[in-house]
């Protein structure tokens, strides 16, 4: 059953949805349990090390660099076909991520990006999945 709204205040309400403000990256918690403990042979872990690659490198350099994201969601897709496209795609894959991320180290990320490189270490060398 339908619902009767006033006219003024939907307009208010769509005014308050419609103006958001880009909110800027938050610093992202890294855990080193957390980062040594996950599998990352499977489709979930490596979905966790890239996504963890994207907030880091997103607070550091802005969180909207198309580029980067395109990288991530083909490494992404080797890792998810992996079966399809065997090791070598997926390491091809991986490794413009690894080289931006190199480029983006500096003397006040040093740890944070450096960890990301572990990641994708990590994901590059992590054992064939077992289905």
């Amino acid at each position: 059953m339908g619902t009767v709204v006033a006219l003024d205040q939907f307009r208010k309400d769509r005014d308050i949805r419609g103006s958001f403000s880009m909110e800027s990256p938050h610093r992202p918690e890294l855990f080193g349990s957390e980062i040594w403990g996950t599998d990352y042979s499977s489709v979930e872990g490596m979905v966790f090390g890239l996504l963890k690659v994207r907030e880091i490198a997103g607070f550091f350099f802005g969180a909207h660099d198309k580029d980067f994201d395109h990288m991530l969601i083909n490494a992404l897709d080797k890792a998810y076909h992996y079966e399809l496209h065997g090791h070598e795609a997926l390491v091809a894959a991986i490794r413009p991520i690894k080289d931006d991320v190199a480029d983006m180290i500096n003397d006040d990320n040093r740890r944070p990006m450096s960890l990301a490189l572990v990641i994708l270490d990590l994901i590059e060398k992590s054992p064939a999945r077992n289905r």
